[in-house]
């Protein structure tokens, strides 16, 4: 697969506390374990993901996208200042172990940025 450009699919959510209700703003993402080639007929699964590359593949898609969205010259300082002081990518919880089987069309890899396990849900809390 090395080289072969693929369209893998996500989602992400923004949660916006931890298991104590605490103000704790962080995201929750799933990834598929694959993607669709480029002409979008054949789904590849791959047998490992690099996540070391994903990490600073998160960071900069993140922190180019506030910069051209925001274009401040506070937000490029803090920008360049993410890019020196974290070098090898953002900080990611990712659950690393065997990826899920070719047969699995849309396995998933679950990480976050910052934050709680997935599996952890704040507990119910009555008024």
């Amino acid at each position: 697969m090395k080289g072969k450009a693929l369209t893998g699919g996500y989602i992400t959510v923004l949660h916006p506390h931890g298991r104590n209700g605490q103000y704790h703003p962080h995201l929750h993402v799933l990834a598929t374990s694959g993607g669709y080639d480029a002409e979008g007929a054949c789904w590849e699964h791959l047998q490992y993901l690099p996540y070391a590359l994903l990490r600073r593949k998160w960071q900069w898609h993140l922190l180019i996208m506030l910069r051209q969205t925001l274009k401040t010259a506070a937000i490029d300082q803090l920008v360049d200042t993410c890019f020196r002081q974290s070098p090898d990518g953002l900080v990611t919880n990712v659950q690393q172990g065997a990826v899920p089987g070719a047969g699995a069309q849309c396995g998933t890899l679950r990480g976050q940025v910052r934050g709680e396990s997935a599996d952890r849900r704040p507990a119910h809390r009555s008024l």
